[in-house]
């Protein structure tokens, strides 16, 4: 019998475990090493925390913005390229027959073309850009979408954008008139219905007119906790291993990693994106600037005191950190022979390149001193 990492109340059979990423898949998980990946985790906790935890992170208005303009800076300029769509946020538009139930969300596509999907809603997961991960996945939505003159320029990097959005939802997608000479249903649109052609005209005739749409960007303020105290459980469990589980402060990032509002946060040490700018902005520019990298996320793991510091980056624009072990009941020295001054992994998830390098050789490259060529690949 196994114990699963996240839950730790009851034994599983070794058969329900399954692979787990440290790193999500959309900070470029896949391509991390193999010790940032775990095995003793259940399935029904990496399902949970996939759609809970770590969408709860990478779904969020502000780290989509940032992963957006990573891939539109690299496939810009790349013809046909596939772009993600751009979250604008919860539009004031409501069609024709929308429920009560339902909410209409606004996306850019790669040349600013509109698409206005309509999904159901939930106030749990209000602050998600898509909604409730499951729920859009068994539940039939529709979105539309509306190209631009800027489309023609790249017609097949429009339509291999769209075909790619949405990904794994039960959505019908409408596109609104003619484009190219492909047919659209090749590109995964469907004819439209009475409804469909309803609100195509409603969309169409506002954004021909120029009317201001209001956009509500939801946000939670806790947004990231819960992903912070994740990254900390996983650093510090394949650092450690099952000692790292007696260890007090351990239990007091796993009642993090399960917390929900309207109970009392558990003591979690770290930076989230809303710590006061009095706090963050003395220490955060200069080492944004000499830790991370441009278009790629950046984890750092760095021994310093007496705790294990995880510091995330991604496109060398904001940073997290949290604090994996405060060394009590541990041996400080195990953590210093892994990481030494600082061991970093980057991940470019839109070039498929990744690498890990100290931190001694990464402040060398950021100053000129000794130049990485797969770090100078991803900054390209």
């Amino acid at each position: 019998m196994t114990i699963c990492l996240y839950h730790r109340d009851t034994a599983t059979e070794v058969n329900d475990f399954t692979l787990e990423h440290i790193i999500p898949d959309p900070l470029g998980g896949r391509l991390a090493p193999d010790w940032l990946k775990l095995r003793n985790v259940c399935k029904q906790c990496n399902n949970n925390i996939g759609h809970f935890v770590d969408a709860s992170f990478t779904h969020s208005w502000f780290v989509a913005q940032l992963l957006h303009k990573i891939s539109h800076r690299i496939n810009s300029n790349t013809p046909h390229a596939s772009i993600p769509l751009n979250p604008l946020g919860l539009s004031g538009h409501r069609p024709s027959y929308m429920e009560n139930d339902e909410t209409c969300e606004a996306w850019l596509g790669p040349h600013g073309e509109l698409v206005f999907w309509i999904r159901p809603t939930d106030e749990r997961f209000v602050t998600y850009m898509g909604g409730n991960p499951r729920t859009t996945r068994t539940t039939q939505s529709r979105a539309y979408f509306f190209p631009n003159t800027q489309s023609e320029n790249d017609i097949e990097k429009m339509l291999n954008s769209f075909r790619d959005a949405l990904p794994k939802k039960l959505v019908k997608k409408v596109i609104f008139g003619q484009w190219g000479n492909v047919a659209p249903e090749a590109y995964g649109f469907s004819e439209p219905d009475a409804l469909d052609r309803s609100r195509l005209e409603f969309f169409n005739s506002r954004i021909s007119v120029n009317m201001t749409d209001q956009i509500t960007i939801p946000i939670g303020q806790e947004f990231d906790w819960r992903f912070l105290a994740k990254l900390a459980i996983g650093i510090g469990y394949t650092t450690y291993g099952d000692h790292y589980l007696s260890s007090p402060y351990y239990q007091s990032l796993k009642n993090g990693l399960w917390h929900w509002h309207g109970v009392e946060s558990p003591r979690i040490h770290g930076m989230s994106f809303f710590t006061p700018s009095d706090i963050a902005n003395d220490s955060s520019n200069l080492f944004t600037q000499s830790t991370g990298i441009r278009n790629a996320v950046t984890i750092l793991i760095k021994p310093q005191g007496t705790s294990l510091a995880v510091l995330l980056n991604i496109d060398k624009e904001r940073f997290w950190v949290v604090q994996a072990s405060d060394f009590v009941g541990l041996d400080p020295q195990i953590a210093f022979s892994k990481y030494g001054e600082g061991l970093a992994v980057i991940l470019c998830k839109e070039k498929s390149l990744m690498c890990e390098v100290g931190l001694p050789d990464l402040l060398a490259h950021f100053l000129g001193l000794k130049r990485q060529h797969i770090i100078s690949q991803i900054e390209a």
